[in-house]
This record gives structure tokens, sequence and C-alpha cells, in this order.
């Protein structure tokens, strides 16, 4: 066979073997695409379920947050708030003109020019029955900053009567604050049928 025959056979040999080992590799190097694209379709999946657990954990660890802070706050009420609400952050009391803080049961008065925080009411309300007098509840931030808008609004529930948590049917009685000034107990003031749930988003 001549030469230049066997030479052109044997050019023409390597050629349909690169040409096949170049099939061979992209075939090779697509289905490393593709498994590489699978991957990463797994992992979405993986991150997406694990955020979709997560939001889902986060929201239970919210609602029972809200449900603590609610019942912490309804416990702290003192006995003589009036009842219906389930958090309350400051009362006005007409009958003196001063505010009671509940979250920090203290009672929240003005005087020598300025407001003034504290655990009891001064001596001049030694004669003041808490039990007796008419609460608005106000759960805006430091109410007292606004006094004469609340001063003027609730004027005229001076001497009013509403129904407080100590004698609310099946109510124990437990007082988380000893009156103002010289008021050693909770006494029997009157407490018939009042207005005590108007005013919880003042």
């Amino acid at each position: 066979m001549p030469g230049y025959i066997v030479r052109h056979l044997l050019f023409r040999s390597i050629c349909i073997n690169n040409y096949l080992l170049f099939e061979k590799n992209k075939l090779f190097a697509a289905l490393i695409v593709l498994s590489i694209k699978q991957q990463l379709l797994i992992m979405k999946k993986i991150l997406f379920s694990a955020a979709l657990v997560l939001s889902c954990m986060l929201v239970k660890t919210a609602d029972a947050q809200v449900q603590v802070n609610l019942g912490v706050n309804l416990g702290s009420q003192p006995d003589w708030g009036p009842v219906g609400y389930e958090t309350v952050n400051y009362y006005y009391i007409p009958d003196i003109d001063a505010y009671y803080d509940v979250p920090a049961r203290q009672y929240v008065y003005y005087s020598n020019n300025g407001w003034i925080h504290s655990s009891s009411l001064p001596p001049a309300y030694s004669n003041f029955n808490i039990y007796n007098g008419y609460k608005v509840v106000i759960n805006r931030p430091k109410p007292w900053t606004n006094h004469n808008f609340y001063k003027t609004k609730y004027v005229g529930y001076k001497g009013r009567k509403q129904v407080i948590l100590r004698d609310r049917p099946g109510a124990r009685t437990v007082v988380h604050v000893n009156g103002p000034g010289k008021v050693k107990g909770p006494g029997k003031g009157p407490g018939g049928p009042g207005k005590g749930k108007g005013h919880g988003k003042h």
C-alpha cells in the first residue's frame, strides 16, 4: 500500500479519535453542570425549608412573649384598678389630678414645679381613698406631659364610681399598694357599677 494512503488513513484515525474524545469530554462536562444545578436546587429547597421553620419559630416565640407580657401586666394591676383591661400602663385619677404608673407601681403628681414619682401620695392627699376614686386608663407614654388635655377632658369624672378589680365576682383581695398617704388598707368604699371600660385607647 502506498505510503501516502497509510499516512492519510492514520491522520483520519487520529481525527476521529480526537473528535470522539472531544464529544466524550463535552458530555462529561454537561453531566457535571447538570449535577451542580441539581445540587444548587436541592440546597435552595433546604434553605427555604429552614427559613420557613425559623420564621414559624420566631412567630410562636413572639406570640408567647406577647401572652407573657399581657399576663404580667394583668397581674401587676392594683386591685383598686377598674375591671375590663388586659393591659394598663397608666391611670389618671381626676379626684386628685394625679397619675399612677402601673409597671413602675408609682404615683406621679405635680409638686414644686415638677412631676414627682413616688410609691405613695403626699400628706395633702392623706384623706383620699384610692379604692373609691375614679381611674381613667391611659396607654400612651408619659401622659403627664400632656396633662392639660387629660385634666380638661376628664374633669367631669371627679366623684364618679366604677367597679374595681377587688370587687369583681370571684376576685381575691390582693393589696398591691397600701393606699396613698396614711390610708392603711383597702376599706369598703362604694364601688357600684361604673364606666371602667370606656377609656382604654387614650
